[in-house]
């Protein structure tokens, strides 16, 4: 990774705190969480290893480190879309609530949304670097996620959102995302947004839990993880000039909140 007194001015006060072996199918359903009959949990990993013929096409083609960094990152955040999109159905079908059930639906129609819009963008960039360890931690995170109480998945849905925001907005700012490609700003820009009203969401879904110490600990536990993930594409982020190291701590001990969504 970079020094970071090279780079750490880069983060300073930033504006908001707010993701070719094909693998034995996993179960359908963990923690009550079940893939629709046409899609499957599993298509964002199985696509870890095998490239569409578009990306196989422009990984033919010269590209910048810069722009391979990027897919890195996105790479992680595709997962994180097709995730979500399956845990707030799960949790829009057992909200009783008919006004958070709608808004729960309307945040799986988002990220199903984010999912094509990264997909589409990921075929203009090249295919990233292989990780010997990225599938399986990848699989691991999104998984753990999922907890039989609602009120507990929905409080670490929120830490991951909010945490996903502040992330997005240091991108934004420092990535030079306009210099790799046109279209990144504009895509990352309106999924900063979506997903800052999602930390709200499911913040009011986590009811009373997130002002108590035990859901405290539960967005800190969330963070910690998600931080630990992220570390594995550190040098993607140092490639974009942006600090991970200083990023990823500050990721862990951002507030809760959505913040500036640009």
């Amino acid at each position: 990774m970079t020094s970071r007194s090279a780079t750490s001015a880069l983060l300073v006060n930033p504006t908001t705190a707010a993701s070719a072996a094909e693998l034995p199918p996993p179960p359908r359903e963990r923690a009550g969480l079940r893939a629709p009959g046409n899609s499957s949990f599993w298509n964002c990993f199985a696509a870890l290893h095998v490239r569409s013929p578009a990306l196989q096409e422009s990984a033919r083609e010269p590209h910048t480190t810069r722009a391979r960094a990027l897919a890195e990152l996105l790479q992680v955040l595709a997962c994180g879309e097709e995730s979500a999109t399956l845990a707030f159905e799960h949790l829009g079908r057992s909200e009783k609530d008919n006004a958070l059930r709608d808004a729960l639906a309307g945040i799986a129609a988002d990220e199903t949304r984010h999912e094509a819009l990264l997909t589409d963008l990921r075929r203009t960039l090249p295919h990233p670097a292989p990780h010997p360890r990225l599938h399986a931690a990848i699989r691991g995170f999104f998984l753990r996620l999922a907890d039989r109480d609602a009120r507990v998945h929905c409080a670490r849905i929120a830490a991951i959102d909010s945490g996903l925001c502040h992330i997005i907005a240091v991108l934004r700012k420092h990535g030079g995302l306009l210099a790799i490609d046109p279209a990144a700003e504009s895509v990352l820009g309106r999924i900063h947004r979506d997903e800052a009203r999602h930390v709200v969401i499911a913040s009011r879904c986590s009811g009373r839990l997130l002002g108590t110490p035990r859901g405290r600990e539960i967005v800190t536990e969330t963070r910690e993880r998600f931080a630990r993930l992220l570390e594995l594409r550190g040098a993607s982020f140092d490639a974009l000039s942006v600090d991970a190291d200083l990023l990823l701590a500050r990721l862990r001990r951002a507030p809760l909140r959505a913040g500036s969504s640009g």
